[in-house]
């Protein structure tokens, strides 16, 4: 089945399902996220016993309202992300993680912070670490005594499937815009480093391997050319800090087209 069958098929079935139109009120639990997949692993920034990391989503309920910053996640049920780690000796291990990751919405529905115990990184003996993401992930919020509204477990599992399964077609795959997400997000979740310029070129060459478009790579490449004007002239606190806002803005646009698919705004 083609992209575009797969989305009219998806669509379909989104409409006839109940739980699309499932509209709540202001203390109703919050929407169920997709979790974008990563082309590769997106760096862990450690802080004391805590390594995070920033990561791009979109709300999969546009009848709920989107969850505020702090909000508590977990994974879909069944579902697991990789701690990708290189030891000393340059080998490299993809460790299967789930209840470890913490999950907590970071701007609405456009982001999240997740993030491990330190103590797992050094368990296998990691010197540097990141976190990789497969298609078609979710994140359920955590439930809540002031939720009104609750999620159903019908709710959480029709939006991790179905409508997930529709976001993929839509946005994962798409071409363009969201492989400059990809390659924003890692170069965000790598910074601060000794030299951005030589990191950026290297990421650049990573994509173009990858198989990146020329299309992607320069909306990337004006994006943080345009990020180290902003930080260079005080607009903008720091670099990583404007990539994470200008991934965010694309993340809106992305959102538009599944919105639309789903059948109600957001």
């Amino acid at each position: 089945m083609n992209r575009h069958a797969l989305r009219r098929t998806l669509a379909a079935a989104l409409v006839a399902s109940p739980a699309a139109f499932a509209v709540t009120g202001a203390h109703a639990a919050p929407q169920v996220l997709a979790l974008f997949s990563t082309d590769r692993p997106v760096a862990l920034a450690c802080e004391g016993g805590t390594c995070r990391a920033e990561m791009p989503t979109l709300c999969l309920q546009p009848g709920r309202r989107a969850p505020q910053p702090g909000r508590g996640y977990r994974l879909a049920e069944g579902q697991e992300i990789a701690l990708v780690g290189r030891r000393g000796d340059g080998t490299e291990m993809s460790i299967p993680l789930g209840h470890e990751v913490a999950i907590t919405a970071a701007r609405t529905h456009v982001s999240v912070e997740m993030s491990i115990p330190r103590a797992l990184i050094d368990k296998y003996g990691f010197e540097a670490a990141g976190l990789g993401i497969g298609e078609v992930a979710a994140a359920v919020p955590v439930a809540d005594p002031d939720d009104l509204r609750p999620q159903t477990p019908d709710e959480t599992a029709w939006a991790a499937r179905e409508a997930r399964q529709l976001a993929a077609a839509i946005v994962d795959r798409e071409p363009d815009r969201m492989p400059a997400v990809r390659l924003m997000t890692r170069m965000s979740n790598a910074l601060p480093a000794g030299d951005a310029d030589a990191l950026w070129a290297s990421m650049v060459a990573d994509a173009k391997r990858d198989g990146v478009s020329d299309a992607a790579i320069g909306f990337a490449r004006f994006t943080y050319d345009l990020c180290k004007f902003k930080t260079a002239n005080g607009i903008v606190a720091t670099v990583g800090q404007c990539l994470r806002g200008l991934s965010g803005d694309s993340m809106e646009y992305l959102n538009e087209d599944l919105e639309k698919a789903l059948g109600s705004g957001s």
